[in-house]
């Protein structure tokens, strides 16, 4: 988010809460790749860090993207990066409209927490066509 410029209005007062209760990630296979599932063993919902913008050529609908950082040591067992979390108490912080890229920067540091599950899914997660529960299943989980 500091490399791109980009990025440097949206942080200014276009920042925004992602909610979600997991994510994936793939593990390189040779030349296949197994999606992961991850997500806090409680199962609670978190926010991921996000910047949104209006559509360039469509003011009325709008776009957001998730910040990415290094992986923690249990992600990294099968990818390289993670989405940032955010804990529950750092997300006003996220969201306060006078707010330094140094503090923002801090906040979407590697989510080092060790309570994240994963289980490997179904590979036809893969196609955004199917869109069903079915792909969540058929894995198996390390805790």
């Amino acid at each position: 988010m500091l490399e791109k410029k980009t990025f440097g209005k949206l942080l200014k007062n276009q920042r925004c809460l992602v909610l979600a209760d997991g994510f994936y990630e793939w593990q390189k296979m040779g030349k296949q790749k197994q999606p992961y599932y991850f997500q806090l063993d409680s199962k609670e919902l978190f926010a991921f860090p996000g910047l949104w913008d209006y559509e360039s050529h469509d003011s009325s609908k709008i776009l957001f993207s998730i910040l990415t950082c290094p992986a923690n040591g249990f992600v990294k067992e099968i990818h390289h990066r993670m989405p940032c979390i955010l804990k529950p108490e750092q997300e006003d912080a996220w969201l306060a409209d006078e707010c330094s890229v140094e503090s923002l920067s801090k906040l979407t540091k590697t989510f080092q927490e060790t309570n994240l599950v994963y289980r490997s899914v179904n590979k036809a997660i893969n196609s955004p066509k199917n869109d069903d529960g079915f792909l969540l299943e058929n894995g198996f989980s390390h805790d």
